[in-house]
């Protein structure tokens, strides 16, 4: 019998509607999530898959209906992985090229933003949230 320890997770009777890239309205039996690359008996039938981690106020957001605008700015993006990481705010500033005060000025306005009363509550949000994996190509 054949290892499957790469698979994730199998979702039961989904339909891509309107799926960009032609795939139209594929109706399947069940669809196999994968971690990794694809076997080759699949690839021809593969679909793209992206997965973004939601903060709590997109998630409610997206299930209002509500247009959803990421409440953090690219720019923010190393510092929230390194943060979440644990990183100490001198290293950040290190590892960004900025001042210290810079990194100290930012986590205090990314504390606001998600409402969390200090720095660890806010490595403990951003790591449960998906943001301690380091980014490709990220410091």
């Amino acid at each position: 019998m054949e290892d499957a320890s790469w698979i994730t997770g199998i979702i039961d009777g989904l339909s891509l509607d309107e799926e960009p890239g032609g795939h139209g309205d594929t109706a399947a039996e069940g669809w196999l999530i994968l971690r990794g690359g694809v076997p080759a008996r699949w690839r021809d039938r593969a679909v793209p898959l992206h997965l973004v981690p939601l903060l709590p106020q997109e998630t409610a957001q997206m299930l209002a209906g509500v247009s959803v605008v990421p409440p953090v700015s690219t720019e923010d993006e190393p510092l929230l992985h390194a943060v979440a990481r644990g990183v100490k705010a001198s290293t950040m500033a290190r590892e960004l090229g900025v001042g210290l005060r810079t990194v100290e000025r930012r986590l205090a306005r990314l504390r606001r933003r998600f409402e969390v009363p200090s720095t660890a509550d806010l490595t403990t949000l951003l790591a449960r949230l998906g943001f301690g994996r380091l980014p490709s190509g990220g410091p």
